[in-house]
């Protein structure tokens, strides 16, 4: 058992190292994001890893998966740990710059949980809230972005927020709509609502001029016809509430 462990100890440092093996994709993953990606019973799960998985299927390429903080992502991508961020990653003209983007192929919600003690009805009911958000975050950029004069607290999860929000040092949370959907259902404490749709698309980010892009934009086109993207979806995200009682006015 020990040598076992051994061996898996020295496959993640090699996939921490140089990369040259053409023959296979690294995902850069954060395993604190149910339903996206996850850890179940020792093994990594949830619709991310199971859509890089399938990347691999049509590439004929070995998958692995580099974990890290969702906030150190992008470093892992420059560095080169990692070949490409398979999540719902909202574009910047930042990230533009040391990055390139797949095609849009999925569309998500950001939606906000808050205590059921609390009222929120409006937008306008977040101001001069304090919000706990994941580092880094699609929701962060989203509320930089969309939301004025709130307080926002960096997390490293959306556990952590959580704890926060039941605790009362935070007002609301937020999150991508697959998310906050799966907290409440696991909480009694809790209540959400849909902010807004994120308009953009999620995509896939890999390092700037990198060849790869190609062949993941192949991929997904390939996805996306066969119906596969689609079954993951209602596979892992199931049917959302997109009903006007659910949005926020």
């Amino acid at each position: 058992m020990k040598i076992l462990y051994m061996m898996m100890f020295c496959l993640l440092l090699s996939s921490c190292k140089g990369h040259n093996n053409e023959n296979a994709i690294r995902f850069g993953v954060d395993i604190t994001s149910p339903p996206y990606s996850f850890m179940e019973n020792g093994v990594l799960n949830g619709a991310n890893i199971e859509l890089s998985r399938e990347i691999g299927r049509v590439l004929n390429k070995e998958v692995i998966f580099y974990r890290t903080n969702w906030d150190q992502m992008f470093a892992a991508l420059n560095h080169n740990k990692v070949d490409a961020i398979e999540s719902s990653i909202i574009v910047t003209e930042a990230r533009k710059k040391n990055a390139d983007f797949s095609q849009p192929y999925r569309f998500d919600y950001i939606a906000v949980i808050f205590r059921k003690d609390s009222k929120v009805e409006n937008k306008s009911d977040l101001e001069n809230t304090k919000i706990a958000i994941t580092l880094g975050d699609t929701s962060e950029i989203f509320a930089k972005n969309n939301l004025k004069n709130v307080k926002i607290v960096p997390t490293e999860s959306n556990a952590i927020s959580m704890e926060l929000l039941k605790a009362k040092h935070v007002d609301s949370v937020i999150t991508e709509l697959p998310s906050a959907k799966l907290i409440v259902d696991n909480s009694l404490c809790c209540e959400y609502k849909i902010i807004d749709e994120m308009k953009d698309g999620c995509v896939i980010a890999v390092k700037k001029n990198s060849p790869i892009l190609f062949e993941i934009k192949r991929a997904l086109d390939i996805l996306i016809k066969d119906g596969t993207i689609k079954r993951l979806e209602r596979k892992w995200l199931g049917e959302l509430d997109l009903s006007k009682e659910r949005m926020l006015g």
